[in-house]
């Protein structure tokens, strides 16, 4: 073994105070260098080395520092584990430090495969010195194992196995925070230290992962985790510390998941764990899981089950047994389902239509779906005429991508022959226009582009449901008046009571809002003509004189004579005495004569004769 010139380490020490333990960021400095191909940058290096080779032997601390931090910052990821094997072999500790920071600047340049190889020569020859290391002049101001680390290895350290470490004399609860996500596994796993048997160990360890930025260290340390051959952890107090810990970072990734991460965690990485899984924690599942995913973490529960000794699985099992009981709505909604009738592959556009929306909802094809298939399915008189709004909105739910693409191509063609779905308004409802921003809501385009396009064609079946969730809505005035002429013109296609309903549990419910910056809308109007045409449009006509004098103190009923419905002349007529004036008499006629007059005087003096006489 070639031994360190140790007084030339203290000589060199005494030019400049060794650096501390600093916090790497790699790659840094290497957005000032000149961009490099790899290949070129081997090219140079390998030159560049053959060239300073020679030099080594002469370099004082000031040229190590200036090369290794500096002049080949640009070049040194390609610097090779050959390389580093001469350049510190028989350098002192100062230099060696001096390499090591350098080596690190460029850390995220080199590859994975470099990395380890610089790591195993750092590693080894660390090995070699570790009694001239671990001299005082060279620990000086390193107060512990991670400022060590941090010195000799840098992030480097990362990459070294933890049973070198071990070798190292580190000890791995002093260095947690230098740890990696797999050493602190190794850590946990480790005999010798007893850390699988400490619950405050055990928490420690976690902490320092969850605490971390990056999100994938606990994916990194449960990919070590479960290597070893463990059916399940024994200590209680342990498992239920890594379960809980884990759960809770979980937890807000779960509504993201997707089913293989589901698999991942429930049928692998949390197995060991699971004897401590209890019905309380079943509260962080979210509810709306997909049948695959429900069933994923379904599989995962009872295969955990399945290996424990009887006795240890008693909260588990009754876990199993809720999760059974509150399967999510897909769940529910698929079990009369034969899912499998459809296969895996997208019917060709002729056999579209063969099978029902529920089939389609509870199948795995319906992601696979184009908008020109979604658009066809829409015109597809369903095989299951009641097919319900949960049905549709599982369905649009999994053709989300390409829904507003289907629904605008959908709304363009000539539907004047359809009668629209039931319950497709309601899910569409759910599955969008409840998701509308506070900005989208007031945007007169958007509102235009979905009410007015997108959303036409089953306007005409629009639920009170539907209608009442609408009213609550943040619109302002413009965009609401947008939505009643979107409905307007597609009153002919309403059945009275439909008309009834979109004025009573839409119309009139938004117009009498106390929260409206501008109530009952009448800033924007010219005249009461002009508030009842842009806030009633068709579906003035149900409202009563009382209400839309309520509605707007101001509104003038002869003014507004022609959008009047023949009821509310009558009302008008009782009230404003025009029992005693011709003209206003002659006036009340002439819009009576307009359309069906004997319709309109038909229904106006049925009206007139219902109510008692206005006082005089």
């Amino acid at each position: 073994m070639r031994q360190v010139n140790e007084s030339k380490c203290l000589t060199e020490a005494a030019w400049k105070p060794r650096r501390k333990a600093r916090s790497h960021t790699p790659g840094l400095l290497s957005l000032q260098n000149p961009a490099i191909t790899p290949a070129v940058r081997d090219v140079m290096m390998n030159r560049t080395f053959v060239i300073i080779a020679p030099k080594l032997q002469e370099f004082a601390a000031p040229d190590w520092e200036v090369w290794f931090t500096v002049k080949l910052l640009p070049i040194l990821p390609s610097f090779t584990a050959e390389m580093l094997l001469e350049v510190t072999a028989d350098v002192n500790c100062t230099n060696y430090h001096v390499i090591v920071e350098g080596m690190g600047d460029v850390f995220l340049e080199m590859t994975s495969t470099r990395r380890q190889e610089i790591t195993r020569v750092l590693v080894e020859r660390l090995k070699e010195v570790a009694v001239q290391f671990n001299s005082p002049d060279c620990r000086k101001d390193i107060g512990s194992d991670a400022e060590w680390l941090d010195i000799n290895l840098g992030l480097f350290s990362g990459v070294a196995n933890y049973t070198d470490l071990k070798e190292l004399n580190i000890s791995g609860l002093a260095a947690l925070e230098s740890l990696s996500p797999d050493q602190k596994a190794e850590l946990l796993l480790d005999p010798s230290t007893g850390a699988i048997e400490n619950v405050t160990v055990v928490k420690e360890v976690l902490s320092s992962i969850l605490k971390s930025r990056d999100e994938e260290q606990l994916e990194k340390f449960f990919e070590t985790f479960v290597e070893e051959n463990i059916t399940y952890i024994t200590n209680a107090g342990v498992r239920d510390a890594i379960l809980n810990l884990t759960l809770t970072a979980l937890a807000p990734k779960f509504p993201l998941f997707q089913t293989s991460d589901y698999e991942l965690w429930f049928q692998i990485n949390l197995v060991v764990l699971l004897a401590s899984f209890r019905p309380s924690v079943l509260v962080v599942i979210p509810a709306n899981l997909t049948c695959d995913s429900y069933d994923a973490v379904l599989k995962g529960l009872e295969n955990a089950l399945a290996v424990l000794p009887s006795g240890i699985g008693v909260e588990l099992k009754s876990s199993i047994g809720e999760l059974r009981q509150s399967a999510p709505e897909e769940v529910r909604l698929c079990e009369s389902v034969n899912r499998d009738g459809l296969g895996s592959q997208v019917p060709s556009s002729d056999r579209l239509c063969d099978f029902g929306i529920s089939e389609y909802a509870c199948s795995s094809v319906a992601s696979s779906l184009s908008s020109g298939d979604l658009v066809t399915l829409l015109t597809c008189k369903q095989p299951n005429s009641t097919t319900g709004a949960e049905a549709w909105k599982l369905f649009f739910q999994k053709v989300a991508g390409v829904l507003e693409v289907a629904l605008s191509a959908y709304s363009s063609t000539n539907l004047s022959d359809r009668q629209p779905e039931p319950h497709v308004l309601d899910a569409i409802g759910e599955v969008k226009v409840n998701n509308f921003s506070a900005t989208q809501l007031t945007d007169v385009s958007f509102v235009a582009h979905w009410f007015q396009g997108r959303l036409r064609p089953f306007l005409p079946a629009a639920s009170k449901d539907f209608l009442s969730c609408l009213s609550s809505k943040n619109f302002s005035c413009d965009t609401y008046q947008v939505v009643v002429q979107a409905l307007s013109r597609q009153a002919s296609l309403m059945e009275v009571g439909q008309q009834r309903l979109v004025f009573a549990d839409f119309v009139l419910l938004f117009l009498s809002r106390d929260d409206l910056a501008d109530p009952a809308c009448l800033a924007k109007t010219t005249s009461s003509a002009d508030w009842l045409e842009k806030n009633f449009g068709n579906f003035s006509v149900y409202a009563t004189l009382e209400q839309l004098q309520t509605l707007n103190a101001n509104f003038s009923s002869f003014e507004s004579l022609t959008l009047l419905s023949p009821s509310q002349v009558a009302e008008l007529t009782l009230s404003s005495g025009a029992l005693n004036s011709t003209n206003q008499i002659d006036a009340v006629f002439d819009r009576l004569e307009d359309g069906d007059a004997f319709k309109n005087v038909e229904e106006f003096l049925t009206t007139l004769t219902a109510k008692p006489e206005a006082s005089q």
